[in-house]
Parts: C-alpha cells; sequence; structure tokens
C-alpha cells in the first residue's frame, strides 16, 4: 500500500508536506506510510482514497 500513495501523490504533484497538511499527521508519519512501516488509520485511508479520486481497495492492492 505505501507505493501506491507515494506513487499516487507524486502522480498528483503533492509533496509529503501537503499530505501532512490535508492527514493532520507528521511528515515522520508519511514516511512511514509510503514505506509500509506503519498502518494507517481508516479515516486517513477514506480521506486519501477521496482526495485521489480511487477505491480504498486500489489503494490497499499490493502493486499498482
Amino acid at each position: 500500500m505505501g507505493n501506491n500513495i507515494k506513487n499516487l501523490r507524486i502522480k498528483n504533484e503533492l509533496s509529503q508536506d501537503n499530505l501532512t497538511n490535508f492527514l493532520g499527521v507528521t511528515q515522520t508519519c508519511i514516511v512511514r506510510y509510503e514505506k509500509g512501516l506503519v498502518c494507517i488509520s481508516t479515516s486517513n485511508l477514506y480521506k486519501l482514497s477521496k482526495e485521489f479520486k480511487v477505491s480504498i481497495s486500489y489503494l490497499c492492492r499490493k502493486e499498482n
């Protein structure tokens, strides 16, 4: 899932700082999401799916 978040962030020309403000988490947290080191909360997963206009299942796929 982490690579999917990172790829969508880059595709949408967003910085990690943009996501920290949008999700209300630290940049360290974003890095950990993108590296797959921590699980993302369901509420933040939902926010990302709406922001990137993709389904939650798309975000959760192993590789996109």
